[in-house]
């Protein structure tokens, strides 16, 4: 039967391995939440909106990765800097400002993100660069924005010998891989029309059996192929890939 033990201080934080850390670690996260939503609704932090009526976005956690919005300003600086304080004395996290980056709107003037980035002693950025593995798009979207997307499609095809495998064989790799790489990416963002054709023109050339060494034939039309297996085609019930795009 379990009981009631003496009180007692820990004296080491979280341990990196522990089956505990990352439920712990949640908690603490969840405490520094609550924080910033109090100074949310009484009015000190002022979150942004993503539209004219849309809802106000203060913070987004995942893992270890949080990002913060607020109004660029000094004030707002010292409210956010209120809240990590509070947040550090009681988990004995702090934040890693040199991993930390600053980001500022169009519409902020240089000399206030110069002051907001010297007084929070962390460094300002243009280009946020990813958020769990998805490029943070700041501007147009265009072919550029998804360039990691298409190498890993590349590095993909260039260690798989195509002269080496059967039509069955590439069929089941372009199903089970090619097509699944932008799945993840194509939850959140709209893929271009140019990378979708690109991808779709890399699986089409890999089925065929098309390589660096020679070209060959499309001896059945690509419309044909994107079919269910119902109808003729090669496509599985669980595979969306058609001319227009992959998984549209």
């Amino acid at each position: 039967m379990g009981g009631l033990i003496e009180s007692f201080l820990p004296t080491r934080g979280l341990r990196q391995g522990c089956l505990l850390s990352p439920y712990l670690f949640t908690l603490c996260m969840e405490r520094l939440s609550h924080i910033i939503k109090v100074v949310v609704q009484d009015g000190s932090w002022r979150p942004i909106r993503i539209s004219t009526t849309g809802s106000k976005l203060s913070h987004s956690f995942f893992d270890d990765e949080p990002i913060l919005f607020g109004k660029a300003s000094l004030q707002q600086v010292a409210t956010i800097t209120r809240c990590l304080d509070e947040f550090g004395t009681a988990s004995g996290q702090q934040v890693s400002k040199p991993k930390s980056r600053v980001f500022f709107s169009k519409n902020v003037s240089a000399t206030i993100g110069e002051s907001i980035s010297n007084v929070l002693n962390i460094p300002k950025t243009k280009n946020l660069g990813r958020y769990l593995g998805v490029p943070v798009i700041h501007d147009r979207v265009s072919k550029a924005t998804f360039v990691d997307l298409i190498d890993r499609v590349e590095s993909r095809l260039s260690g798989w010998k195509v002269a080496t495998l059967s039509l069955a064989g590439r069929i089941t790799l372009a199903q089970s891989v090619l097509v699944s790489l932008p799945a993840y990416t194509m939850q959140i963002s709209f893929l271009p029309a140019s990378v979708r054709e690109y991808i779709d023109k890399k699986i089409r050339a890999f089925i065929c059996g098309i390589s660096k060494a020679g070209r060959k034939i499309h001896l059945v039309d690509w419309d044909m192929i994107c079919r269910p297996k119902e109808e003729g085609g090669l496509r599985a019930p669980q595979c969306h890939t058609n001319k227009r795009g992959v998984n549209d």
